[in-house]
């Protein structure tokens, strides 16, 4: 039985957090001065060049998930690697569109089934970076992935957000701490549910020195 306690998950996620911390700042600091200029050029092309910044934002999204799967999977996470997402990208960004329309069709239909929908699925992002999984197969592990963890799920979420909500309010310079944080929380209650599923011992997994 794993333990997906929002205090234990937290708590090991401010343990990755804290061991590479400038790393992790750095990281973010990259992150939104990349996409500010990416977005200042779109927005000077008009709408395709806002089109052009939304994919770009997409691959450098998968970029940090990738150095975030390297840092639990063992491997000495790199600046360099938020644009290193080229093997998987094609699969994150139809994965992210089908997502999206996944989960708006459902919030359209009633909020709830969007909300449920969101859940079962958010871990395809993660499946694709890690496993290197196709479109419907990171979607379909996903579903399976979080079978009987939906409620834990969603109640994790819900304190993660707030957190973020929170590091906000800290005059935005919070985010700085609280995106990362947040983000290997979540990475960690992945690569745990993951370590059921397959049957691999958890800790054998994590590779925290």
């Amino acid at each position: 039985m794993i333990d997906l306690s929002i205090g234990t998950l937290i708590s090991e996620a401010y343990a990755y957090f804290k061991r590479r911390m400038v790393f992790y700042i750095s990281m973010i600091l990259v992150y939104v001065l990349v996409m500010v200029a990416v977005y200042l050029i779109g927005e000077k092309l008009g709408r395709l060049g806002n089109i052009l910044a939304r994919l770009v934002e997409i691959y450098i999204n998968a970029g940090v998930l990738k150095i975030i799967i390297n840092d639990l999977n063992g491997k000495e996470p790199e600046l360099f690697d938020l644009f290193t997402a080229g093997d998987v990208y094609l699969n994150f960004l139809i994965a992210s569109i089908l997502y999206g329309l996944i989960v708006g069709i459902g919030t359209i239909l009633l909020i709830i089934p969007g909300i449920i929908l969101g859940i079962m699925f958010q871990f395809y992002k993660y499946a694709i970076v890690d496993k290197k999984l196709g479109i419907i197969e990171s979607l379909n592990y996903s579903k399976d992935l979080t079978s009987g963890y939906r409620w834990t799920i969603f109640g994790i979420d819900i304190v993660l957000i707030l957190i973020n909500v929170a590091g906000a309010l800290l005059l935005v310079v919070g985010l700085l701490f609280t995106i990362p944080l947040t983000l290997i929380t979540e990475a960690l209650m992945y690569k745990k549910l993951s370590s059921v599923m397959e049957g691999i011992e958890t800790d054998d997994n994590m590779h925290l020195a």
